[in-house]
């Protein structure tokens, strides 16, 4: 709904009814339309409000979820993170202990060709010396004291040899031992940090995945709030048209209710000027009842025949006041309708099925319902006056017997009572094509 539409409906509805002469059914009905429709349409954009609404709550819920997510995600990398340095230090002083021991190694090596010089000095030293052998060195021996120096110089000789080679294995070993679980601890540690960063692009990716999907749904979820915010616009709009057109209603109404009230002046002048014809007539006449059906056959209309049920009572209660000449008080006066007397409140019904042209205030009348009805390719309209309340509106379409409205006493009245009147025709005022209802209905 553009403000455009809001703004210029208005003025050329109203437009429209000052200049075109129209019925004040028609423009009546037409401003009710138009608010009929306006109301559709509010309804319709407070079902969209609501759906955008929820739309809004599904939106922020996931973002909600996957802000949580990414967080968790986040922890979940940072301690990855945490522990890849972690391998990284343990992999490092791994990598440190290969260098040392390889270091150590280097050493080992050099100790070791020292002692293999050292057997190699000696070997040289004994080839020297002529060639002796252990033997010859034990045998050469000048006394028993001799012989055991001799023994014992030797012994050490061979076993100090022999705890060279044994030492230089051993160191070997055990060099080889520990260089050989370094390395397969080297091989587990960067298995362990291969396995990490992995796990680390992972998480990685996902959290990008996730923002990814935050950014969407907050996206959609501007495009909600603007969308929204254009929806609460249009009805806001629609709000000040429907009031406008309330008012619009009212003011025809109050139009209409004048009109009718300056007819129903003309009426009761026009009525005061007929009784004081039928007073001065009385006087020069000796008989009121002639009087009487002469002008009763005046003034009623040809009656159509109908079927007998067409028309129905429209209101329990006692009947007062029939149609014709008569003088509640203040003289003679022609009653254009016939009254049904009973309590305020008491249920009116539709006199035969139609559709309602008037639901207001009219003068004498008081409250008053006018229908219009089509029998038989026969259009009549029916009066239902001094009303306390309406059931019904402009527009509404009844069936005989629904309930219309309640009895009161309002306007020109002396009692709770239903004055009912029937027309041949639309009704064009209370004397035209009036038709005593006694012809159709049964009391």
């Amino acid at each position: 709904m553009s403000k455009r539409w809001q703004k210029g409906f208005i003025p050329v509805m109203l437009l429209t009814m000052a200049f075109q002469p129209v019925s004040y059914a028609e423009t009546l009905n037409e401003l009710q339309q138009q608010k009929q429709q306006t109301e559709m349409k509010q309804n319709e954009l407070n079902s969209s409000l609501e759906e955008n609404d929820e739309l809004l709550d599904d939106a922020t819920s996931q973002i909600d979820a996957l802000t949580q997510k990414v967080e968790k995600l986040s922890a979940e990398i940072t301690e990855t993170a945490s522990l890849i340095m972690r391998a990284n230090e343990t992999l490092a002083k791994t990598e440190q202990a290969i260098d040392e021991l390889e270091q150590s190694i280097d050493a080992l090596a050099q100790k070791i060709a020292e002692r293999d010089r050292l057997l190699a000095d000696r070997a040289r030293a004994i080839q020297a010396g002529g060639s002796v052998s252990y033997v010859d060195v034990i045998l050469g021996a000048n006394s028993f004291a001799d012989l055991i120096d001799r023994f014992t110089a030797v012994n050490t000789l061979i076993e100090a040899d022999r705890s060279i080679m044994e030492q230089q294995q051993q160191d070997r070993d055990q060099i080889e031992a520990q260089k050989e679980e370094l390395e397969e601890q080297r091989k587990e540690e960067q298995r362990q940090k291969t396995e990490l960063v992995a796990l680390n692009d992972e998480l990685t990716e996902q959290k990008a995945e996730n923002n990814a999907a935050i950014d969407s749904l907050e996206a959609e979820q501007a495009r909600l709030y603007e969308q929204k915010a254009m929806l609460e616009e249009q009805y806001s709009e629609a709000l000040t048209l429907s009031a406008e057109l309330e008012q619009a209603i009212i003011a025809e109404q109050a139009r209409l209710a004048e009109e009718a009230r300056l007819a129903e002046q003309a009426r009761l002048a026009e009525e005061a000027r007929l009784a004081e014809e039928a007073r001065l007539a009385a006087q020069q006449t000796s008989s009121y009842t002639s009087a009487t059906l002469t002008e009763s056959d005046d003034v009623e209309e040809v009656v159509p025949a109908l079927p007998a049920g067409t028309w129905i009572r429209p209101a329990e209660g006692r009947f007062t006041s029939g149609f014709g000449w008569r003088d509640i008080g203040s003289g003679p006066e022609y009653h254009y309708g016939i009254d049904i007397a009973n309590a305020v409140g008491t249920p009116i019904y539709a006199a035969a099925g139609g559709e309602i042209t008037y639901a207001s205030t009219m003068g004498g009348y008081g409250n008053v319902i006018m229908m219009v009805h089509t029998i038989d390719g026969e259009t009549f309209s029916s009066v239902y006056a001094h009303l306390s309340s309406f059931s019904v509106s402009v527009g509404d379409v009844v069936q005989a017997g629904q309930e219309i409205a309640k009895m009161g006493n309002t306007g020109r009245s002396t009692g709770p009572h239903l004055h009912f009147e029937i027309h041949t025709g639309p009704w064009r005022g209370q004397k035209e094509g009036v038709i005593n209802p006694l012809r159709y209905i049964s009391l």
